[in-house]
């Protein structure tokens, strides 16, 4: 199989998706996955399944083909998380150390591919996309991670 992944993170603000600090060059950070009535005609969100095939057909090679900036071009800008209030921030273990890419999201957790720049290493992963924080003052942290559409 031939996977067509597009190069760069989905730009398009979503729903209640996030610009970080206004740099577009991150791509939008968005908290649900688009229904595919939402997403560029012939474009959708790859799903675990595309995403463990592609790691798999390129094996020993995965973290330089994905990390290559004439391809996949993968950029290690993490994730974001933001509570209920206004402020919206990286979270700052990975920043600058891992990329992600949101697959599907079933309410409470997100599955992921990771590219690591520290381990140099590919793998998937599920992350939260919503927590409560129980107690005085309680508070959900919601959880934006980047997508990347691929053709199909």
């Amino acid at each position: 199989m031939v996977y067509v992944i597009l190069m760069k993170n989905w730009r398009t603000i979503y729903s209640d998706g996030i610009i970080y600090n206004g740099q577009i060059e991150y791509g939008a950070y968005i908290r649900h996955i688009p229904p595919y009535t939402e997403l560029p005609s012939g474009l959708r969100v790859p799903n675990p399944i595309d995403y463990r095939n592609l790691i798999n057909s390129l094996g020993n090679n995965a973290f330089a083909v994905l990390t290559d900036p004439n391809g996949f071009s993968a950029k290690p800008y993490g994730y974001i998380r933001k509570t209920d209030g206004p402020v919206a921030q990286p979270n700052l273990e990975d920043f600058n150390n891992k990329a992600y890419f949101a697959t599907t999201d079933d309410g409470t957790t997100v599955m992921c591919l990771v590219v690591d720049f520290t381990t140099q290493t590919v793998y998937m992963k599920y992350l939260p996309s919503r927590t409560y924080l129980g107690g005085f003052g309680s508070f959900y942290i919601n959880y934006y991670y980047p997508i990347r559409l691929m053709k199909g």
